[in-house]
This record gives structure tokens, sequence and C-alpha cells, in this order.
């Protein structure tokens, strides 16, 4: 079984990170941070490539679109604490870039930002709404195109925090799962409907999905990590399979992952570990520990692992280091 070792440790922000991502082929690394910068990593030697300055506050996500769709060079997504949506161009060699679209989508901070390369379509979540726009790629106009919204705009907003969305169904769904209302609401995309909702048992702090083998893992803020399974029962979707106990002090959220093969469940902690787990026998296999503070986030590639630390180095601040894990086979 492989298991990993720590290759690098990338410094440059200067406040907490909040969110990471790989491009498809695990070259390059984004992250985002409360210090309201975009930093570009190669992981073929650890250093900083490039910067960006969206000015849209502490970005919250960030999601590269597929290669695909990329003609002219690397497309990046990004979504701000102001409620921003932004798509930034940057060059292959990564040492330019510019801002291609930017849109005002929510009144407070974008949760999160799910992207379906197959209907080229985006779908961006907050507090109380959900948001759709569609990517185009027409010469001179803006390439990202909104789609719809639910509630619509003319309409409050729901009484709920939308935390997490995922395409399923091959990108003809959406499931947007909710923190306080512990729901789960699922829309067809074409034509625009809700076709089924589920509530929970526990809060949804965070969650991951993997479509082949129909696995979501629920960070419920009890006692660590649910798993279910997707079924065909019109009156209970997700069936509960196990639960992943995770000594929780401190009521924050960290996010989960599921390996690119769906076999394995990771999560943070609010102790600087990071654990892995078989779903199937929801066994533990590694435990990483790198850090004394919290491990806000983690994103993985067949072969490798980032993870984000929030390290507490004096009083009232916080640095964030993510460190890149390969697996020794």
């Amino acid at each position: 079984m492989a298991r990993y070792r720590l290759q690098w440790t990338l410094e440059g922000h200067r406040g907490p990170v909040n969110c990471v991502a790989f491009t498809e082929d695990g070259a390059i690394l984004a992250s985002g941070a409360d210090d309201g910068h975009i930093l570009l990593w190669s992981l073929a030697d650890g250093k900083l490539c490039h910067r960006l300055r969206p000015k849209q506050g502490p970005v919250i996500c960030i999601r590269w679109l597929s290669r695909s769709q990329l003609d002219r060079g690397y497309r990046l997504l990004a979504g701000g604490a102001d409620g921003t949506v932004q798509l930034w161009g940057i060059n292959r060699d990564l040492i330019s870039s510019e801002q291609l679209s930017s849109h005002t989508v929510l009144n407070g901070p974008i949760e999160d930002i799910t992207v379906d390369d197959t209907c080229q379509a985006i779908v961006v979540i907050g507090l109380g709404r959900v948001v759709v726009f569609t990517i185009t790629d027409a010469q001179g106009r803006d390439p990202l195109r909104f789609a719809t919204a639910e509630p619509p705009f003319s309409q409050g907003a729901f009484a709920a925090l939308a935390r997490t969305a995922h395409f399923f169904c091959e990108g003809k769904c959406i499931l947007v799962c909710f923190l306080d209302a512990k729901e789960i609401i699922a829309w067809n995309m074409s034509p625009w409907k809700m076709i089924w909702r589920q509530k929970l048992q526990t809060r949804i702090g965070s969650t991951a999905w993997h479509e082949a083998t129909r696995t979501l893992l629920v960070w419920n803020l009890v006692d660590g990590i649910d798993v279910y399974r997707f079924t065909d029962n019109p009156t209970n979707r997700f069936g509960f399979v196990r639960k992943l106990r995770v000594r929780i002090k401190r009521n924050h959220i960290n996010l989960v992952q599921l390996s690119a093969s769906g076999n394995f469940a990771i999560s943070g902690s609010d102790n600087g570990e990071v654990y892995i787990w078989d779903v199937e026998s929801g066994r533990q296999t590694q435990v990483l520990g790198h850090s004394k503070g919290m491990v806000l986030n983690m994103q993985s590639t067949p072969r490798s692992l980032i993870c984000e630390y929030r390290v507490v180095r004096c009083p009232g601040h916080c640095s964030a280091f993510p460190k890149r894990l390969c697996p020794l086979v």
C-alpha cells in the first residue's frame, strides 16, 4: 500500500491559507489565503512561479479549468470573501496573467465553486444562494455567462448556508449541502429544477464526493466523518455506511477528501494531524503529523497530497504551510 512522505514545505503567504488546487497534470499548485493573494508553485522544484492579486479580500476558494479549455494557457477561478468570482488567464510559462472576468455574485463570502468540464458549467454557492454560470470562449466577450440562480436574485435568499456543491450524474445534476439545515438538495441542470432533497442527522461542515464509487464523505462537526453511498431509493438517496471517528477538540470545520480511486478518505484535524482511512474497511492506514496547529484543507492527485496547516507562531499571528506528500510504494 502506498504511503506518504513530506517532499516540500511551501512558504510565501502572509496569512492563513484557505484553499489549494492542483492543475490537471499535478505540475502546478495554486494557493489562496487571507492575505488576498494567489500563489502559483512549481511542484517539480517547490519554487514560487507567479503571484496574483485579485483584490477580493481573503481568497476563499480556487478552481482550475480543464486543460481541454486551455488553448491559450491556464485559466483559474477565484472566489473571494467580498462575494466576487474572478476568472484569471495565465500564460503557459507562468510569467504573466490577466483578469478575464469578474462578477459580484453574493452579499457574503463565496463558500465553494465547482466546475463541470463536460457541460462547461460553473456553480457558485454561499449564504442562501446557488448561482450557475456557463463557460464560453468567444473572443472579446466575457467568458463567464450568468445562467440562473436559486432562489432568483429577485427573491430573498435561503435562510441557510450552502457549504459545498458537487456535480453528479455525469454533470447533468448538482447537489448542494447546507450546514445548519443538515440538508442536501439536488437540482437538474437542464432544465433547471429541484429533483430531490434529503435531511441528514448531523450538520454538514464539509463534504467530498466520488462519482465512480458513489461515495459521499461528510465532516459532521461532532465526532468525525460519516460515509454515505448514493442509492436509487427515492426516499433515502444517501444511505449511511460507517463512521470514521476523529477526536474533535474545537468546533472547527475541517476539509475532507477522497483519493482519485475513491478507496481512501483523507481528513484534517485540529491537532495538526492528517488521517487516512481505507473507506471499505474503515481502517485507519496512516497518520501524518507535521504541525501543532489546525489542518485546514487538503487536495489530492493520484500521486500527491497537499495539506494546509495553520500554525500559531506567536500570540495573535498565524501562518500557513502547505506540505506536499508523495506516496512511497
